[in-house]
């Protein structure tokens, strides 16, 4: 794709059909509706690649 016109625009970011994966090269996890009063959450297992453990990084506890 070519860049649409929009100044800073230095896409693509993702290739179609592949979803990079986190900085641990673990999937990301994607739910919808959220469970935390939110659209959607999105979730990185963090550096010990186990999901619901306190190193998760997720759009619902990015200020904490």
């Amino acid at each position: 794709m070519q860049n649409p016109g929009v100044d800073g625009w230095e896409g693509p970011y993702m290739m179609r059909g592949k979803v990079p994966s986190d900085g641990w090269k673990e999937s990301f996890i994607y739910k919808i509706p959220g469970d935390h009063l939110t659209d959607y959450d999105l979730i990185s297992k963090g550096p010990d690649k186990t999901a619901g453990t306190p190193d998760d990084i997720a759009n619902y506890n990015l200020d904490e």
